[in-house]
């Protein structure tokens, strides 16, 4: 079934081509992937330099160090088989800045030079749309997310569904037990001296400790923060 949603991606959703690009500020680029990372992050080169590309729009499960998020494994299986390896064209969004708040290229990302692989991630359920940002595709990729909702593809299975639930729930309760704490940017440094999640998230997004979150993917200290 999956294979014949991908096929479907394949056929009906196409733009024009691009033209090559090398520059990391360009508007369209095209180049080879040299490693995925996960559902929505990979590595690629441009102009001799390595570059970290987070897809544009949307938002798969995490995978990090043998810890899966429901779904994760295989939301990193099929960006790997679509993209690892391969040429891929990165297009800049008019709506979207350059770069997010850990110096990744946002972008969206085509193979052959016209599928949308956002969409074939989308419609299979390996990844949700990111809803904390504006780009021109939102609307489509809030449809097409609809769809496999409604279908209980991946993320959006009755199981992973429950997971996420009873995660988050757990997070709420600890975050809850920490209310009365109050954190300042002090001159901490290292996940070592981080106390708590929570501090290490403060330390993180309001003291910019960007040393915090080695992998860029969001989440400081996963020693403590992924248990």
């Amino acid at each position: 079934m999956q294979r014949m949603v991908v096929l479907s991606c394949l056929v009906f959703f196409c733009a024009h081509p691009f033209a090559q690009a090398v520059s990391p500020n360009a508007e369209i680029i095209k180049t080879k992937v040299l490693s995925v990372h996960d559902g929505d992050t990979f590595t690629v080169e441009i102009d001799n330099e390595k570059e970290r590309i987070r897809i544009l729009g949307i938002d798969a499960p995490e995978l990090e160090k043998g810890q899966d998020d429901c779904g994760g494994e295989n939301a990193g299986n099929l960006l790997r088989a679509l993209i690892d390896g391969k040429s891929v064209t990165l297009v800049r969004d008019d709506e979207e800045s350059n770069r997010d708040a850990f110096g990744r290229l946002l972008r969206i990302v085509k193979i052959r030079d016209h599928v949308d692989v956002s969409i074939i991630m989308l419609v299979t359920g390996r990844a949700k749309v990111y809803q904390n940002t504006n780009f021109d595709l939102k609307s489509l990729y809030v449809k097409l997310a609809r769809i496999a909702e409604r279908s209980e593809r991946g993320v959006w299975s009755k199981s992973c569904v429950e997971q996420t639930n009873e995660k988050n729930s757990s997070k709420d309760q600890k975050g809850a037990d920490n209310t009365n704490i109050d954190y300042s940017c002090g001159h901490k440094l290292y996940c070592s001296e981080m106390e708590t999640c929570e501090e290490a998230e403060y330390y993180l997004n309001k003291c910019q400790r960007t040393s915090l979150d080695s992998d860029a993917d969001g989440i400081p200290c996963e020693s403590i923060c992924k248990e």
